[in-house]
């Protein structure tokens, strides 16, 4: 009751969307370990690391978001900084973190991925121009979302099959 009745702190709120995506890219990887069928150490590493760094990068969205913004949602950077957000070397690094992410996911050849990307800033760049409503940001988060989904089932597509 505390909670909904004085919010959480930034940090708060970092960790409590840091165990829910943990929380989701567990199912997700152990029902696609059910059925991998194909074993690449590599790639496997690699994409168990931009798990990782997606869910780095939407946790410091929450710590960098000021009032009314929509980096509080989960989301990319879109490359330039946003005037109501704080911590501008932070907002930096998640740029940084991002294109980094990009050049791993075209690494995997990670289309899903890639395609959700691309939605991912179309929306972004529409939220920029004509404002911040319901559905945009509604569909922005559920995108986001997607994007560590398809990340993890990823990961969980180059290890050993639970049968092997």
């Amino acid at each position: 009751m505390f909670t909904i009745l004085t919010g959480l702190s930034p940090v708060a709120s970092m960790i409590d969307l840091w165990c829910a995506l943990t929380a989701l890219v567990c199912m997700v990887l152990t029902t696609r370990l059910l059925y991998a069928t194909q074993f690449d150490a590599t790639r496997a590493r690699i994409a168990g690391y931009a798990v990782v760094g997606v869910a780095a990068l939407y946790g410091m969205g929450v710590l960098v978001a000021g009032d009314g913004s929509f980096t509080r949602c989960i989301g990319w950077p879109l490359g330039f900084i946003i005037d109501a957000d704080h911590a501008a070397p932070l907002q930096i690094l998640r740029v940084i973190l991002a294109v980094a992410l990009i050049g791993v996911f075209l690494w995997l050849r990670s289309l899903p991925v890639l395609f959700a990307l691309a939605t991912e800033l179309v929306l972004g760049i529409v939220i920029r121009t004509s404002g911040l409503t319901d559905l945009l940001g509604s569909l922005y988060g559920a995108v986001a979302v997607c994007i560590i989904v398809l990340a993890a089932w990823q990961w969980g597509n180059h290890q050993y099959a639970a049968g092997a």
